[in-house]
């Protein structure tokens, strides 16, 4: 069974061993945009300043890496994919993980006493669920990191032991990927519900202890994280930017019918999973699995049900942005439920149930195979149209193939894998790596007329953040769920633009149409502040704009920034004046300045920073409403800012007591039994 799971990633994986995965038709992967930054620059703290850096300078101009779920910091099996090259690492440390997935909901069924079978193709069906691949194609790394341990999580709650148990596996889906969490969690409590559903105390207690080990071993990134998010813009999301991409009731034909396009709206869990699934549920057997099946489908509906807008404003609901994200647990829920369909066929076959189930079931056949079809000829799609046989495919096999033959097992996985296989390649289309990376000549060549350090500004998205991350290069706009929302209101006067919904690309962006911004005027002041040295656009500037065109190559237009401030200064009065020195690292700036006046530093102001003037500590100050300052008496001083959060040392140090519980939970409770045999 590991050679038939293994083989099955080995054909969707191995054309993209070493390229990178995109969805078709699709310009953008969260992968290469938002992942590979952060892993290009952990590994260069670690090989170029030797340190786990928790601060970054990368976008934004700079943001705590270590609060930042994207950043994987916190999530030891990702860096798999930091400590391997690029991009073959990522994909193997995927593969491994979906491999362990595929074995954790064989092991999970195995421990409800499903049959090998049964377990083997439910296994097969989770593998090859639709979205999945379509979030693999989208570059959603950490989600699929986070979503690969949901069969664990309770498989852990049915044979627990001393590590692998709930509060563990959940906090590790934590630290992978907080959204998730929330949706396994509501699940594990479910089922733990379900199983202890007359015993109270015993429920209450055992949510209680797993929820409490959870939250002590995510807090390294969850006291942080709280922080930032309540700094954050994400700490005003309306209930629309909640309930963002919502399923169009048209698509709940996805769930039968193999449609791909938009990454968050595919849920094809395909025919021969359906029709085992439908064998349980007919059958009066899953029932839970139904429910959950359902509860997702109608909150992926979002914004298209009445009443869940106000349901949105509940605190916490924000972490799950983007409904339809729950529909991972749809997939869960077919394939658990395709176990005991396998089961129901087994006991009575080939006529299992009464005459009018077995309608029902021969119904669900044939709307399969006629919706697939039909939408396929409807908006001539070949690729759907003939996927409809499939469904022919499965029925048959369903009718035909007696479950106690030998060949039974075989012929299922084959319609299983075919018809899964062909949808999900027909969802990511790879690429070449290499030239992701690449940046234009235009732009090497100015970085290299420039200070030491400075950063680049681009309204148009025109340096994408993983070619900043491999130059070394730092920007002044973004891409990250998460913002200062400070620094976001500054960049609206910096930018030239104005907006009020939430967004994750600061300044905003159409990404269909990367001139979106062409009327913009940005500030040259506000800018320099922020020790923007180049405007880039694939645009000109309007003339009003105080920048001064250095070249137009590439397709893009450079300009430079007269009044582009360098990395910190000091001010006097209404001049200042460049520091002697500044020598940079992630986690430690030291620099030398002459006074009087105010020492300004062009970097973000975030709570952790600590200064010191000549080794005494002093009370640090904001500039700018953004930036960091302290004040400087006359002569020659070391200044020092290091960044040491307490909120991340009071995340470790509940980590470790979580880890103490974990570990000699046993002996204590040892050590009670006994006392209490002796009494």
């Amino acid at each position: 069974m590991w050679l038939i799971w293994g083989g099955w990633l080995v054909l969707l994986l191995g054309p993209q061993a070493n390229r990178v995965p995109y969805p078709v038709n699709g310009a953008f992967s969260d992968l290469v945009v938002a992942h590979f930054p952060q892993i290009l620059y952990l590994r260069r703290a670690l090989t170029h300043w030797h340190t786990l850096p928790l601060w970054a300078p990368t976008y934004y101009s700079g943001y705590p890496f270590y609060a930042d779920p994207l950043s994987g910091l916190w999530y030891l099996p990702g860096w798999l994919g930091v400590v391997l090259p690029l991009p073959w690492g990522v994909t193997l440390t995927v593969g491994v993980h979906w491999l362990l997935s595929a074995w954790g909901m064989y092991a999970f069924l195995r421990a409800l006493g499903r049959k090998e079978k049964g377990a083997f193709l439910a296994a097969l069906a989770w593998l090859g669920f639709g979205k999945i691949w379509a979030h693999w194609a989208g570059g959603h790394l950490t989600l699929l990191y986070a979503v690969a341990w949901t069969p664990w999580l309770l498989f852990a709650s049915e044979r627990r032991g001393r590590l692998l148990r709930p509060g563990v596996v959940l906090a590790l889906i934590f630290l992978a990927d907080p959204r998730w969490a929330v949706y396994a969690g509501v699940l594990w409590a479910a089922w733990e519900a379900k199983k202890h559903r007359r015993e109270g105390r015993v429920l209450m207690r055992v949510w209680l202890t797993e929820g409490l080990i959870a939250g002590l071993l995510a807090a390294p990134l969850a006291f942080p994280l709280l922080r930032y998010t309540h700094l954050s813009t994400r700490a005003s999301l309306t209930a629309q930017d909640v309930l963002l991409f919502s399923l169009p009731w048209s698509r709940l034909l996805g769930v039968v019918v193999p449609i791909g396009g938009m990454t968050e709206w595919v849920t094809y869990v395909g025919a021969g999973a359906v029709l085992l699934a439908s064998a349980a549920w007919l059958r009066g057997r899953a029932r839970f699995w139904a429910a959950v099946s359902l509860a997702v489908l109608v909150w992926a509906l979002g914004e298209y049900i009445p009443g869940l807008k106000w349901l949105a404003h509940l605190p916490g609901i924000s972490w799950l942005r983007v409904p339809p994200r729950g529909l991972f647990l749809l997939g869960f829920a077919v394939a658990v439920a395709a176990a005991a369909g396998w089961e129901a066929l087994t006991v009575s076959w080939p006529l299992p149930w009464q005459k009018r189930r077995n309608l029902l079931w021969f119904a669900i056949v044939v709307l399969g195979f006629s919706a697939t079809l039909l939408s396929g000829l409807l908006i001539g799609d070949t690729f759907m149209a003939a996927s409809s046989a499939f469904w022919l495919v499965a029925g048959l096999v369903a009718w035909r193939t007696h479950p106690h033959k030998s060949y039974a097992l075989w012929v299922w996985a084959l319609v299983i894998a075919v018809d899964l296989l062909a949808f999900d390649a027909h969802l990511v289309a790879p690429r070449d790596f290499a030239p992701l990376l690449q940046p234009a000549p235009v732009l090497e060549e100015a970085a290299s007329q420039t200070q030491p350090r400075f950063r680049f500004y681009t309204p148009s998205y025109s340096i994408p953040q993983q070619v900043a991350a491999a130059q070394g290069w730092e920007l002044a706009n973004g891409v990250d769920p998460l913002v200062l929302a400070s620094y976001a209101d500054f960049m609206k006067e910096a930018s030239g633009l104005w907006w009020d919904a939430y967004t994750v690309i600061v300044p905003p962006l159409d990404l269909d149409d990367l001139s979106t911004n062409r009327q913009a005027v940005p500030r040259a002041d506000l800018l320099g502040l922020l020790n923007v040295a180049y405007v880039v656009a694939e645009f000109p500037l309007p003339a009003r704009a105080d920048f001064t065109l250095w070249a137009q190559q590439d397709g893009l237009w450079v300009y430079r920034n007269p009044q582009v401030r360098p990395r910190a200064w000091v001010e006097q009065g209404d001049g200042w004046r460049p520091v002697d020195a500044l020598h940079w690292t992630p986690n430690r700036i030291t620099i030398t300045a002459s006074g009087p006046g105010d020492l300004v530093l062009s970097e973000i102001a975030y709570p952790g920073w600590q200064v010191s003037v000549d080794g005494k500590a002093v009370e640090a100050q904001t500039a700018y409403r953004i930036l960091r300052s302290v004040p400087l008496d006359a002569g020659t001083h070391t200044v020092v800012w290091r960044f040491r959060p307490w909120d991340l040392a009071l995340g470790l140090l509940a980590a470790l007591v979580g880890w103490l519980w974990v570990l000699f939970e046993p002996r204590f409770a040892g050590l009670k039994a006994a006392s209490e045999a002796g009494r």
